[in-house]
């Protein structure tokens, strides 16, 4: 059962990851980041930053994420048969850390059902992951 769950959510995060690098062009980003922002809070610097930075910002970070959710992806498709080394072991909870963080990281976005629904399902995500370490 442990490797048909690996390859599920593996195969799920790939086409997470892949959506992901659409998702600026799916809500429409550049109508989002309307203003731009409070000056930045570092000593001896004032910087204020634009639209245009704040919309950079955004995508930089939205293709980092999709790469790494692609990457997480392939890893848990494979994962399953290096789980019995050291190094698999260390992945799985590499992975399951980084799932726990993404499913915290949601009450930043809301508190609505649908947030309730992506923290439970990351946070379980997070949680077969650890538990396959340990296993």
């Amino acid at each position: 059962m442990t490797p048909v769950l690996f390859h599920l959510i593996g195969g799920f995060t790939v086409l997470l990851g892949i959506a992901h690098f659409f998702l600026p062009a799916i809500v429409s980003l550049r109508t989002v980041v309307v203003d731009s922002g409070t000056p930045l809070r570092i000593p001896g610097i004032r910087y204020i930053p634009s639209r245009r930075d704040l919309h950079g910002l955004v995508l930089v970070m939205n293709h980092a994420v999709s790469y790494a959710l692609v990457t997480i992806g392939f890893l848990d498709i494979t994962l399953p048969s290096g789980l019995d080394t050291a190094l698999g072991r260390g992945v799985a909870v590499w992975i399951g850390v980084w799932w726990l963080i993404r499913a915290v990281a949601q009450l930043h976005i809301g508190r609505r059902p649908f947030d309730g629904f992506v923290i439970v399902a990351f946070g379980s995500f997070a949680v077969f992951h650890l538990w396959a370490a340990w296993a």
